[in-house]
């Protein structure tokens, strides 16, 4: 679309105006863009340039004779000197003497100054990061590097601007023209500050590129997504300058003006073209990256019928409502609008906070809202854009109710903002109204409620109307899908349905109400705590026992079982008989001492217990006195086991030895108990030292 000024005048009397070349056009009055644009921010000279070549056949012979020079290779202050970059990519222009020239430092001596060595150096950083994104390197005559001038232009206004010079047409891109750059050439002026020379060279330099590589795509770009994406790219390939993030207030502050608003002198104030970066970034979360490089591919594909730009709004919709995004212009911009307000951004999580916060066309403090509040809750809204609305609450014992007239194509949310946490209220079922409840319960200080406003077609005009009313509404207690369940841990969600929930109470079972609003009944509520079986298995040659604490569980043998609420830390203790040691846990215990298990599920362990031998001599166990009396040796002793043995023993090998009874299970100790011998004893050609032994016939 061909951008057109904001006065009175020609096309002529436009360009002349705002070149600085001083005309009364049509209006009768000398007008100059150039003295506008002093005191506003320092912006990218490509719209106007762009602008001057399409329309060229449109101007009046006079005018091309005083404006030919804006489109002609520039001429420096001084005598020129040229670089070529490192790879061959790009030659830079350069003069050491006049206005144009660089800082000329040449620490190296070899004849370049430092700073034009900077230049060239970024521009091939560029160049690889574009290539590696999948852009076609910006198109030259025959291959000839491609020409970036360093000029002062401090004095316009402007970081740098990119100029189509001829048609550059190969296969499939048959508008594609070459062009040059101008960027200044030190960044010194301090109409750049706080940026250091060497970041907004950096940003300045990835944004022209951009826009040499679109020329390279289509001449008959739409300039204001040009610049969304020359500007986006800024921060793609220097994400710590972040001077983009400057350009988002302009778009807040206006939203109620489209996304494709014409990028004039005044984008900068208000946000057009370079503030709606931030829509790539939107799509690149939603659709990745390469989404963009498609759009601009796509456009290459297309012809201008009338020599105009072709209009980027169409295309968007055409490639987002096809496989795989399967979406419309309209849902993503109505999902970007929302996402200004929730900030739930998914990339460049450190510089989320650098974005501004949407901004409300109005503020209402008292109620209720209606046709005679200043200003009016109404608006009319241009295609594709937005309006935000904030709700200030108010002490009271009421809720809010807000009441939406729309045409169709307007999309209507409502957001509540409680304790910085946001969350998106439903429309009633009636689709026009939204019920706040709690509203005098919020903090004016900090929470609000806020109605977002977005046309989602391309079609202008579409109007909304509102009204906000405070009411009492009576809400019976109701309890919500948690009541009646059997859970593991204390509900959190899921409490009520209708009311306020109580504190919940209890360790399990848990009980809680779900109280009325504004004298509405109250409903009592439960859940109950999901309890597991913990399974003990007695095993081994021996015998004891295995208790609980809690106590639930005494097993002494076979398989024994309890149940525990979930959560709860059950110790388990092993008691064997006198005759018997405890070997070992397995399962849900392990190791040889007691065990402890926390119950989060179905648990078991096996308690292996041991009999012990009823004789030992050293280590060696026997199952008899006699047995151990035949193994051992001249001058051993027997440990006899504090239990009753039946047998009779005969001493007649011929060896001293000591029998010692009255041993735990362990043999570690004497127990206090004698060994008795329920049998004989004969003692025929031996020596036998004996104590703790009891003989019973």
């Amino acid at each position: 679309m061909t951008v057109m000024p904001t006065f009175a005048g020609s096309l002529d009397d436009y360009y002349l105006a705002a070149f600085g070349e001083q005309s009364a056009g049509a209006s009768g009055k000398t007008t100059s863009l150039q003295t506008e644009t002093a005191a506003l921010p320092a912006q990218c000279g490509t719209p106007l340039k762009h602008g001057l070549q399409r329309d060229w056949s449109l101007l009046l012979p006079t005018t091309q004779k005083v404006l030919a020079k804006q489109l002609a290779l520039p001429t420096l202050s001084g005598t020129e000197f040229t670089f070529i970059s490192a790879n061959g990519h790009f030659k830079i222009h350069y003069t050491n003497s006049g206005s144009d020239a660089p800082p000329l430092l040449d620490n190296d001596a070899n004849g370049t100054p430092d700073w034009v060595e900077t230049v060239a150096a970024t521009m091939e950083y560029n160049f690889a990061a574009y290539t590696a994104l999948g852009y076609r390197a910006a198109p030259t005559i025959n291959g000839a590097p491609y020409d970036v001038y360093l000029r002062n232009l401090a004095a316009q206004g402007i970081y740098g601007m990119t100029t189509s010079s001829q048609p550059a047409p190969s296969p499939g891109f048959a508008n594609a023209y070459a062009s040059y750059i101008e960027i200044d050439k030190d960044f010194l002026n301090s109409i750049y500050y706080p940026y250091l020379p060497l970041q907004s060279l950096q940003v300045t330099t990835a944004h022209e590129y951009q826009h040499a590589i679109q020329y390279g795509y289509n001449f008959y770009f739409d300039i204001w997504y040009a610049e969304a994406t020359a500007t986006w790219f800024e921060d793609e390939l220097y994400d710590d300058v972040n001077q983009l993030y400057n350009y988002l207030p302009g778009w807040l502050y206006h939203s109620t003006l489209s996304l494709d608003t014409a990028v004039d002198y005044n984008a900068t104030t208000i946000g057009a073209g370079y503030g709606r970066w931030i829509f790539n970034r939107f799509l690149a979360e939603q659709h990745g990256a390469p989404f963009v490089r498609t759009a601009w591919e796509t456009l290459a594909t297309l012809d201008s019928a009338s020599g105009q730009d072709i209009p980027m709004a169409p295309l968007l919709e055409q490639l987002l409502s096809a496989s795989p995004f399967n979406t419309t212009l309209g849902a993503d911009f109505l999902a970007l609008a929302k996402r200004f307000y929730t900030r739930d951004w998914t990339s460049h999580g450190a510089d989320i906070s650098k974005i501004h916060l949407a901004v409300p066309v109005a503020t209402y403090t008292s109620y209720p809202v209606s046709t005679s509040s200043v200003p009016a809750p109404a608006v009319t809204l241009p295609h594709y854009s937005f309006a935000y609305y904030k709700f200030t609450p108010v002490a009271t014992d009421y809720d809010l109710s807000i009441a939406v007239n729309k045409s169709n194509g307007i999309s209507a949310t409502v957001f509540r903002k409680s304790n910085g946490i946001i969350n998106e209220i439903p429309a009633n079922p009636d689709g026009a109204t939204f019920t706040v409840t709690g509203f005098g319960s919020l903090n004016p200080a900090s929470d609000e409620i806020v109605l977002l406003l977005v046309n989602t077609t391309a079609t202008d005009g579409l109007g909304a109307n509102f009204n906000a009313n405070l009411f009492s509404l009576v809400v019976a207690g109701s309890c919500g899908p948690a009541n009646g369940t059997t859970i593991n841990t204390i509900p959190t969600s899921g409490l009520c349905t209708a009311g306020t929930p109580s504190e919940v109470s209890g360790t399990g079972p848990w009980q809680w109400s779900c109280l009325g609003i504004n004298g509405g009944t109250t409903d009592s509520c439960s859940a109950s705590i999901q309890s597991y079986a913990l399974s003990i298995t007695i095993d081994g040659t021996g015998e004891g026992a295995i208790t609980s604490d809690p106590a639930a569980i005494t097993c002494t043998s076979g398989l024994c079982q309890a149940s525990f609420n979930y959560g709860t830390t059950v110790n388990l203790l092993q008691v064997p008989n006198a005759v018997s040691t405890f070997t070992a846990w397995s399962g849900a215990c392990t190791g040889s001492g007691s065990c402890t298990i926390t119950v989060d599920g179905p648990k078991s362990a096996t308690a292996t217990f041991t009999r012990a031998p009823n004789a030992k001599i050293g280590s060696i166990g026997y199952g008899t006195l006699g047995a151990a009396y035949a193994a051992a040796a001249t001058g051993n002793t027997i440990l006899a086991l504090d239990t009753e043995l039946a047998e009779n023993l005969t001493l007649n090998l011929n060896k001293t030895i000591t029998l010692k009874g009255g041993y735990n299970a362990s043999f570690s100790s004497i127990s206090g108990l004698p060994t008795v011998l329920k049998g004989s004893l004969k003692i025929t050609t031996d020596r036998l030292n004996v104590n703790g032994l009891v003989i019973k016939p």
